[in-house]
């Protein structure tokens, strides 16, 4: 805007006169000449270039636009190259609007200020020019010397033969106003004065829109083709027909309102083509009105948004079980993006929110997460922040009571299977049976392998795991090592004999004697008995079991039965459980193999009726046709029996069995109701103690004894009573 004063300097009068002479004749040209100003397009609907690094589009829009080739498949950045073609060609439009109403606007607002400073102008001339009309004024009452008037005194007195104070009294004296160029001066600045204010009149009923569509007709041809429009007023009828077209169909926020303020647009911009009678004092407000209506659809950025980017990524995290976690996530874009929450890929329902919290966080909430922001434009992913959820240690299996035979188990294995995050640490213990002391076995392993335990493996396991969170000791586990024994083949046999008469010739190793008086008895048939099947089997004479002698002596003639058990060889000594499987298989066997050549040498010497042994006077032979044997069989030491595993082999009694030396099954058996057993290998059972029984057999336990029922008819008998 310019600016204009008028100031009048009596010491200086008719430069003063002068000045605004010249001023009053500027703004005459200015106040008759409207003239236009040219403004960028910079200014208006200009956006920054956004990012194309989004990862979801919505593909229904873009197939409604007709839109070039992009290279690439994303299409997100296919729709971000459509939103930028649409941007720049909505600026481009809307900004020639604007920039034509600017034109008129610029005009009419500079027109309005200089007709102001030119009134103010004229004004202050007219009272300076009635301030000086009529007046007296000389350079005393102005207060001036004559330098200061524009005199040069030493020339004054050589052209006028005057003194200096003759001159000087002179011009005291003198009417200023007289002299004839100041004179001359105000006249002209009268007629001056005059004519601006006829021009200020002629200015304010000016007719503008002729002179600004012609001033607008360069911007048009710098914006549009010749075969798009050919006049300003043409070109902004396709302006808003092309504006319309863009907007028509679109399904975006504001994009409503868009439609709407283009319409009332459009409307305000024809009532301006077709005020042909339009006046510069009018052309002000509305060219601003128009203006404001263009530069409210600049606002609404339906085109022109910027999508989201994000400028906070969440980050990893591990949290302990209990603890709060909070993810933070945000994205600048125009407008406002909106949030939502991944995990594992899948949306979290209900999470419109930049702040992911989750309070008392668990084992379920470790996962990763991403959030995502969204406008109209595009949808941006996070980069992914894994969330790590310590966890407590705790067992998943426990290590198990178990009970094995003493070496027979080549890899037995204790099993402690534990979860954890981080990854537990495992360390087993051991308390053996013959101690209080918690030994450490072994770490970093979840499973315990004991090659070929044995008795002093027996004891109490348990496992530990531990991690930065806490630890956890499982349940102890009893191993029970049943310590073994190789069954020992035994044939039982049962065999008649009888008298017979000496003859010259006696079995080899038999010596007839000559005590005929001897005595018999069954002790003296039992020793006699041993002594010779002994040497008929060639075994130790402790390997041949006499079990029962019956005889008779008729019409003095000696006969009987004996009932006998022959062992074969006994490997307990030899049975420390160091051996593998095989090799205590085959032990047993050798020893089987010897009892079958036992029993068949029993056999033959049936067959052929040996002679047995003299006593008294009598030679005592087996008796053919009467033998009969049974076995072989493996037997057992008391607190022993088969084991269901391997039937060569005898195993101490579970807790809970028993078996004594007098039963003849080599099966342990089940501790009666009444009484437990809570060790191995033993010939007998607990008892319960009086008024105290079991509800089974089998009992291992002592708190397992309950208090015995009370009869039936006893009950009866006390509800009588």
């Amino acid at each position: 805007m310019q600016e204009v004063e008028v100031v009048i300097d009596f010491k200086n009068l008719l430069e003063s006169i002068w000045n605004a002479a010249v001023r009053i004749v500027k703004l005459l040209g200015e106040l008759l000449l409207p003239h236009r100003r040219r403004r960028s397009l910079d200014n208006f609907g200009s956006h920054d270039s956004v990012a194309t690094d989004v990862t979801t589009a919505e593909s229904e829009f873009m197939r409604d636009n007709d839109m070039p080739h992009v290279s690439g498949t994303d299409e997100n950045k296919l729709r971000l190259a459509m939103f930028a073609k649409k941007c720049s060609r909505f600026t481009e439009l809307i900004g020639f609007l604007i920039e034509a109403v600017d034109v008129l606007h610029e005009v009419s607002m500079l027109s309005e200020y200089d007709r102001g400073n030119a009134s103010l102008t004229l004004t202050e001339t007219d009272e300076m020019l009635g301030d000086m009309s009529g007046a007296s004024m000389t350079m005393s009452d102005l207060n001036m010397t004559t330098a200061s008037f524009g005199y040069n005194m030493t020339e004054a007195t050589l052209n006028s033969n005057m003194t200096e104070e003759e001159i000087m009294s002179h011009l005291r004296d003198m009417n200023m106003l007289e002299n004839p160029v100041i004179n001359e001066s105000m006249k002209a600045l009268e007629m001056l004065k005059d004519t601006g204010m006829a021009g200020m009149t002629m200015s304010s009923q000016y007719q503008i829109l002729g002179p600004w569509k012609s001033a607008v007709e360069n911007v048009t041809r710098e914006t549009f083709e010749n075969d798009q429009c050919a006049s300003f007023e043409d070109c902004v009828a396709y302006t808003f027909h092309e504006l319309a077209d863009m907007y028509g169909a679109v399904e975006l926020p504001e994009a409503e309102s868009m439609r709407s303020l283009l319409t009332s647009a459009e409307d305000h911009f024809n009532s301006l083509l077709m005020n042909n009678t339009l006046r510069l004092d009018d052309a002000v407000e509305v060219s601003q009105t128009v203006k404001s209506a263009l530069e409210e659809t600049v606002e609404l950025k339906v085109f022109c948004a910027s999508p989201p980017e994000i400028w906070q990524h969440p980050l990893n995290q591990s949290v302990l079980p209990g603890q709060t976690l909070t993810l933070h996530c945000n994205a600048s874009g125009d407008p406002e993006p909106r949030y939502y929450w991944y995990k594992d890929g899948n949306i979290l329902p209900n999470l419109d929110i930049n702040d992911l919290t989750i309070d008392d966080v668990n084992r379920d909430d470790r996962g990763r997460y991403q959030c995502a922001a969204k406008n109209h434009i595009s949808t941006i992913l996070s980069d992914e922040a894994f969330v790590d959820v310590f966890e407590h240690p705790v067992a998943t299996v426990h290590p198990s009571e178990s009970i094995i035979l003493q070496g027979m188990e080549p890899n037995f294995k204790f099993i402690c299977n534990v979860s954890g995050n981080p990854e537990p640490m495992v360390v087993w213990h051991f308390t053996p049976d013959t101690s209080t002391i918690k030994e450490i076995l072994a770490n970093g392993t979840r499973a315990l392998i004991l090659s070929k335990p044995q008795v002093t493996s027996a004891g109490k396991y348990s496992c530990t795991a531990s991690n930065i969170v806490g630890n956890f000791t499982s349940q102890e586990a009893k191993l029970t090592v049943r310590r073994v024994s190789i069954g020992v083949p035994v044939i039982e046999a049962i065999f008649g004999f009888y008298q017979s008469i000496f003859d010259d010739e006696l079995p080899d190793g038999m010596v007839k004697t000559d005590d005929e008086n001897e005595e018999i008895t069954e002790r003296r048939l039992r020793e006699k008995l041993q002594e010779r099947l002994s040497q008929l089997l060639m075994v130790p004479p402790q390997r041949v079991q006499i079990s029962k002698v019956e005889y008779s002596i008729t019409t003095d003639q000696l006969h009987g039965v004996v009932k006998i058990k022959v062992y074969g060889m006994n490997y307990t000594d030899y049975t420390t459980g160091m051996q593998f499987r095989n090799e205590t298989e085959m032990l047993h066997s050798q020893s089987k193999e010897e009892v079958d050549l036992l029993q068949e040498r029993l056999e033959i010497a049936a067959l052929d009726e040996i002679v047995l042994f003299q006593i008294g006077a009598f030679l005592i032979n087996m008796k053919s046709g009467t033998l009969w044997t049974k076995g072989p069989q493996a037997t057992c030491p008391r607190g022993q029996g088969i084991s269901d595993e391997f039937d060569f082999l005898c195993a101490e009694c579970k807790p809970g069995y028993y078996r004594s030396s007098t039963h003849m099954s080599n099966s342990c058996l089940r501790c009666p109701v009444g009484s437990y057993q809570p060790s191995v290998g033993n010939d007998h059972c607990e008892s319960c103690g009086p008024g105290l029984t079991t509800e089974t057999t089998g009992t291992k336990e002592a708190k397992s004894c309950i208090d015995e029922p009370v009869p039936t008819t006893l009950m009866q008998g006390q509800q009588q009573l």
